[in-house]
C-alpha cells in the first residue's frame, strides 16, 4: 500500500466539523523550483544548467524565504527545493536531524524524495546532532533529473 499525506482544515467554531480533507502527492509535472543564490562554482555550474533546463520547460523559480513555507508550496503545487552548499557553508546549511530528516519523511510519504546530492537524506547517518547537509527535495523525477546532471 502506498502512503500519502492528508491536509485537513478544521473549523474551530463548530465542534467536530471538517471543512476539507484532501490527500495529495508531490506532482510529477510541476512549475516551481527554489534555489539559494550563493553557491560554490562547481555546484553552481551544474545547478545553473539544471535551472536553465527547468526554465526552458516552463518552470518558474519561487522563493518565500522560510524553509517550511517553501517546502509546503512545493508539497502542494509540486516542484523541487534546492539548498546546495555555499562558500560560507561548504557542508550545507540545513541541519540533518532537526530539519532535513523531518521534511524528507514527509516528502517520501507524499511520493517525493530528498537527497544531499550523494544519497537520500533518510539514509544519511548523522555524525553530530547539528550536522549540516545540502538539501534537494521535491518530486522524485525532478530530484533524480538534478542528480543525473
Amino acid at each position: 500500500p502506498r502512503s500519502f499525506i492528508l491536509r485537513v482544515t478544521v473549523c474551530m467554531d463548530l465542534p467536530m466539523s471538517l471543512l476539507e480533507v484532501n490527500s495529495f502527492w508531490l506532482t510529477v509535472l510541476c512549475r516551481c523550483l527554489k534555489r539559494e543564490k550563493a553557491m560554490p562554482s562547481m555546484m553552481a555550474i551544474l545547478l545553473q544548467d539544471y535551472i536553465w533546463r527547468c526554465r526552458q520547460n516552463g518552470h518558474v523559480a519561487r522563493y518565500i524565504g522560510a524553509l517550511v513555507a517553501d517546502f509546503h508550496r512545493h508539497l502542494v503545487k509540486g516542484g523541487i527545493y534546492l539548498y546546495p552548499p555555499t562558500h560560507k557553508n561548504p557542508a550545507g546549511k540545513l541541519r540533518l536531524m532537526l530539519e532535513c530528516n523531518a521534511l524528507a519523511l514527509i516528502a517520501a510519504q507524499a511520493g517525493g524524495t530528498a537527497s544531499n546530492g550523494q544519497q537520500t537524506i533518510l539514509t544519511v547517518l548523522p555524525h553530530t546532532i547539528h550536522q549540516r547537509v545540502p538539501l534537494y527535495i521535491g518530486s522524485t523525477n525532478m530530484v533524480q533529473c538534478l542528480l543525473a546532471s
